[in-house]
């Protein structure tokens, strides 16, 4: 259980499939408001025609906030990060990994195009980050596809400010923490990877009919058990949530914002509907 949830956690917070019919909540606060809409990074179709539909209905927003700002995703700044979180600083990859996990990882690869020597300064969590995305692409999943990236497009057509919440060192920071579990994060996520559509497909049905409650027990943050699932629950999830909610509150003061974050972020225990209501904010969900 704990290595098939490692995976599903990173798979649902940080590579999600695009969706027809978001879900989108009005949050007010005692200085203002915000519509909070929940994000798919990877999709296979346009949907732009419904994301419009969900602007549309936004009186006076003007501003875009997303988990990351524009300005974070310029090619020099992801070197960097990639540089410092995703390296190893000494030593190999097949040093960090048991021998069955490390054999896994380079069938895996192998099978991908990918020479293990492009992955032997990598930290566990990059490689399979890396494995991740050729696995995304083969299932025909397009990051530009991805409900962020439409809105955002959407966004910008109409001169609306784009913001992020956190940094690219911090979403990195909170990957690099599944390390702690290389190998069952390995082994497990080797397992899934061929089987995308199976693993989502529950989840998307149950998002593209509203049914909230049901999402909330396909969320895998809720589902495992024990002190290294509870790590990693805190690193990915708890923690950036908790720091966004002040950033959140005092954006409601300025401008009519959209804020544009993961489904996980929302569904999974320790979200930020919860948490926004323990700081006096009304939660309405509009769609």
């Amino acid at each position: 259980m704990l290595r098939r949830t490692i995976f599903l956690i990173l798979l649902a917070i940080f590579a999600r499939p695009a969706l027809a019919a978001p879900a989108l909540w009005q949050v007010d606060t005692h200085g203002g408001r915000f519509w909070l809409l929940g994000s798919i990074h990877v999709g296979k179709v346009d949907n732009q025609g419904p994301l419009k539909a969900v602007l549309d209905r936004l009186e006076g927003a003007d501003n875009l906030v997303q988990e990351l700002a524009p300005q974070e995703l310029t090619p020099g700044r992801m070197q960097a990060s990639v540089m410092h979180y995703g390296l190893l600083q000494q030593g190999s990859l097949r040093d960090q990994l048991s021998p069955k996990a490390y054999q896994a990882l380079s069938e895996m690869a192998g099978d991908y195009g990918i020479p293990m020597a492009q992955l032997d300064r990598v930290r566990p969590w990059f490689a399979v980050m890396t494995l991740m995305q050729s696995a995304l692409a083969r299932h025909n999943f397009d990051a530009n596809l991805g409900i962020d990236n439409q809105v955002k497009a959407l966004a910008e057509a109409r001169g609306w400010q784009i913001s992020g919440l956190e940094s690219l060192d911090r979403q990195f920071q909170a990957l690099a923490s599944s390390d702690h579990f290389a190998n069952d994060m390995v082994l497990d996520g080797i397992g899934e990877m061929d089987q995308l559509d199976s693993t989502l497909s529950p989840m998307l049905d149950a998002w593209q009919a509203g049914k909230l409650d049901k999402l909330g027990e396909l969320c895998p943050l809720n589902q495992g058990q024990g002190p290294a699932y509870q790590a990693m629950h805190d690193a990915t999830l708890k923690q950036r949530n908790q720091e966004w909610v002040p950033r959140l509150l005092t954006l409601a003061q300025g401008r009519d914002s959209l804020v544009v974050v993961g489904l996980g972020h929302i569904i999974c225990t320790d979200g930020l509907l919860s948490l926004l209501e323990a700081k006096g904010a009304k939660v309405q969900r509009l769609q």
